[in-house]
C-alpha cells in the first residue's frame, strides 16, 4: 500500500516490519550538557527572530521568573525564604542549579504524576474497575526514580493483570479495553495524532481512511477486559486486563447516513476488499450469530496490503501488543519522541511547535522546526530523560521572557507565524490554585494535633470542587482566563478560599479553632511595618510596589486597634488571593 496519511501509518508500518526482523545497533552520541544545549537552542532562536525582523519579549523580572519555575516544575508558589534564597544566590548557574533542586523533589514527582494521570486517564470518569489511587502512586514513583519515558509507555501499553499487581492496566480500564477507543487514544498520546474520526468515515481533508484505524485497532483486538472473583464466594471484586488468544476486528461497510455497526471480533483475515467466503490463507470462521453476509472488510493488525502468493505471517496474541509497542518505542518511529517534545514544550511555553499539540500531520504548521528536530534528537540520545528535557527548556532564552499579554511587533498569540518571542499569561490549573491557596494561607500542611485525615478529606474535596468549576480538557491548552460567573463565585464566596482567609465573620473564627492557621501562620515572626510586604511575597511572589505598599499600609495601619487591624489585613490578603496575578503564571 503506497499510500501517505496524516499519520503516514501505512508508510511508518513498513518500517515497524522492518524492525520485527531485526535492526542494526548504533552506537548512542553523548548528548551535550542542558546549559550547552539550551544555548544552541538560543542560537537557533536569534537566528529565526533575526531573520523574520522581530524582537523576543525583555527578560521576566527575577521574582516573576522564580514563581513560574516553582509553578511549571513543582506545581505550586514559591516559599518567601525560597525566593529571598534565589534572589540573593549570585551564582551564575543559579537557574540550572534550582531546577536541578526541583525537579528531584518529591513534589515535581508527585507534579508529574499529576499532569499524565489527566493526560492518560483523565480528569474526570471512574469506570468499573478503574484504581485511580494505585495509578497515581505507580507514576509518582516512575517519575521520582526519572524512569525513561519509552520504558514509562512500554510499561503502560503492555500491562496487564489486576490494578494491585500491575497499576499501569489502569490506562486500559479506563476505556474499557474498546480497541477503537484505545486505537484513538494511543494515536494522540504516543504518536501526536488523530485518527478518531477514520472510525465512522475517510478524514475529509487528510488521507487517513477507515481501513488505517480499523487496522490499528485491531492491535488492540485481543485486549480483554476481565473480572477477577471470589474463589469461595464467587462474586466479582474488580476488573483486570488479559490478552485472549483469538479475536479480531471487522470493518462493516459504511452507508450514507449510518454509523457502523459494531460487530463481534469473530473474523480472522488479512486485509482485503474482498467478498466474505474468498480467503487466500486459511478459510474464515462463518459467525455463529445470525449476522447477515454481508461485503465485509477483514482488519489484521499488520496493516499492511498482501501481493498474491505473499507469505503473510500470522501474530498470536501474545506478541500483537509487543510488536505494536516495538515499533511505537522504536527511535525509527519519529512521531514517538517529537510529540512526546512537543507536549512538554508546550505546557513550558503555552503552546506547542505544531498545535493542537495532538494533531502532528503531513500537512502540520511547525513553528520553528529546527530548534523541535534538536530537542527531539537530544531526547532520543539522553535516553529519552524526562528532567533532562524540562531542564533544557527553562534554561532557554524564551523560557526566560516576560509573559504579556501582546506580542512585540503585533504578532498575535497563537497565530501560526508568532516565534515564541514572548510566553502567554496562562492561568494556574485547579489542582495547581488548590495547592498554591494552601501555600500561601499557611495552611499546606496540617499541624500534628489535628486529624489530618480530616483535613485531606477536606482539601479533597476543594479539589473536586475547584476541578468542577475550572476543569478544561486535559488534552487543551489555555492561555487566557476563561471565567465565568460560577467561577467568580465561587472565588470570592466558595468555602474552600473563604475559610483560607480569615475575616471578622463568627465561621471563620471557628474554622481557625479546628484547623489553626491563617494569618497567624502566615505573618508568624514578621514585624507590623513588614506584614503588607509580607502578604504580596507569600501570595504573589513579589514585593509591592512603592504605591500598593503606601495604599495597603495606609488600609491596615487605619484600624483602631489589634482586632480591627487584622481584619484589614485579611481584607488585603483576601484581595490578594483574588487578583488576576495570583490566578495566573506570567
Amino acid at each position: 500500500m503506497n499510500r501517505t496519511s496524516k499519520t503516514k501509518l501505512a508508510g511508518i508500518l513498513v518500517v515497524f516490519f522492518g524492525l520485527l526482523s531485526g535492526t542494526v545497533s548504533q552506537a548512542t552520541p553523548k548528548p551535550p550538557e542542558p546549559e550547552q544545549a539550551a544555548a544552541e537552542i538560543n542560537r537557533l532562536l536569534h537566528e529565526v527572530w533575526s531573520g523574520a525582523f522581530t524582537n523576543a519579549a525583555p527578560r521576566a523580572s527575577e521574582s516573576a521568573f522564580f514563581r513560574r519555575l516553582s509553578i511549571d516544575l513543582r506545581g505550586v508558589i514559591p516559599y518567601p525564604d525560597e525566593l529571598d534564597q534565589f534572589l540573593n544566590d549570585r551564582a551564575r548557574n543559579k537557574v540550572g542549579k534550582w531546577s536541578d533542586w526541583f525537579l528531584q523533589t518529591p513534589d515535581h514527582a508527585e507534579f508529574q504524576a499529576e499532569i499524565w494521570e489527566h493526560t492518560l486517564i483523565g480528569r474526570k470518569g471512574n469506570t468499573d474497575g478503574l484504581d485511580r489511587g494505585s495509578f497515581r502512586t505507580w507514576l509518582r514513583k516512575n517519575f521520582l526514580a526519572n524512569t525513561p519515558y519509552n520504558k514509562l509507555a512500554r510499561e503502560v501499553l503492555l500491562s496487564a493483570g489486576l490494578p494491585e499487581n500491575d497499576p499501569a492496566v489502569n490506562f486500559y480500564l479506563r476505556y474499557e479495553a474498546k480497541p477503537e477507543d484505545m486505537a484513538g487514544k494511543v494515536a494522540r498520546v504516543f504518536l501526536g495524532t488523530r485518527i478518531e474520526c477514520a472510525q465512522c468515515h475517510d478524514h475529509p481533508y487528510a488521507d487517513v481512511k477507515r481501513e488505517e484505524f480499523f487496522g490499528f485497532a485491531a492491535f488492540f483486538a485481543r485486549t480483554q477486559r476481565y473480572r477477577d472473583y471470589d474463589r469461595a464466594g464467587g462474586n466479582s471484586r474488580r476488573y483486570g486486563i488479559r490478552s485472549r488468544s483469538s479475536g479480531e476486528i471487522t470493518m462493516p461497510p459504511m452507508k450514507k447516513g449510518h454509523r457502523p455497526m459494531k460487530i463481534p471480533p469473530m473474523y480472522f483475515g488479512v486485509r482485503y476488499d474482498r467478498p466474505e467466503n474468498y480467503s487466500p490463507l486459511d478459510p474464515i470462521a462463518k459467525p455463529k450469530t445470525g449476522a447477515s453476509k454481508l461485503d465485509k472488510k477483514k482488519m489484521e493488525s499488520k496493516m499492511m496490503m498482501a501481493r498474491k502468493g505473499a507469505k503473510v505471517t500470522n501474530y498470536g496474541a501474545s506478541s500483537r501488543r509487543k510488536n505494536l509497542v516495538k515499533w511505537l518505542t522504536s527511535e525509527k518511529n519519529k512521531y514517538f519522541a517529537r510529540s512526546l517534545v512537543n507536549r512538554v514544550w508546550a505546557r513550558f511555553l503555552g503552546k506547542g511547535f505544531v498545535n493542537p499539540i495532538d494533531d502532528f500531520s503531513e500537512d502540520s504548521k511547525i513553528i520553528l522546526p529546527a530548534v523541535l528536530d534538536y530537542l527531539t534528537r537530544d531526547f532520543v540520545d539522553s535516553g529519552y530523560d524526562l528532567k533532562r528535557l524540562q531542564k533544557i527548556i527553562v534554561l532557554t532564552g524564551a523560557y526566560r521572557q516576560q509573559a504579556v499579554q501582546g506580542v512585540p511587533g503585533g504578532i498575535v498569540p497563537g497565530e501560526e507565524h508568532d516565534l515564541f518571542t514572548t510566553i502567554p499569561i496562562r492561568p494556574l490549573e485547579p489542582e495547581v490554585l488548590v495547592r498554591s491557596v494552601l501555600r500561601a494561607t499557611g495552611m499546606e500542611d496540617p499541624h500534628p494535633e489535628n486529624n489530618a485525615r480530616q483535613v485531606k478529606s477536606y482539601v479533597q474535596k476543594a479539589e473536586r470542587e475547584f476541578v468542577r468549576r475550572f476543569g478544561v480538557d486535559e488534552t487543551e491548552k489555555r492561555t487566557e482566563f476563561q471565567g465565568t460567573v460560577l467561577q467568580v463565585l465561587l472565588l470570592f464566596n466558595g468555602e474552600f478560599t473563604s475559610s483560607k482567609a480569615p475575616a471578622s465573620r463568627p465561621y471563620h473564627a471557628s474554622y481557625q479553632k479546628k484547623y489553626p492557621g491563617n494569618l497567624d501562620v502566615v505573618l508568624h515572626g514578621i514585624v507590623p511595618s513588614r506584614h503588607v510586604d509580607q502578604l504580596f511575597l507569600v501570595t504573589l511572589g513579589r514585593l509591592p510596589s512603592a504605591a500598593e505598599r503606601s495604599a495597603f499600609s495606609r488600609h491596615a495601619m487605619s484600624a483602631r486597634d489589634d482586632a480591627k487591624r487584622q481584619s484589614a489585613l485579611a481584607d488585603i490578603h483576601w484581595a490578594l488571593l483574588n487578583s488576576a496575578e495570583f490566578l495566573h503564571s506570567s
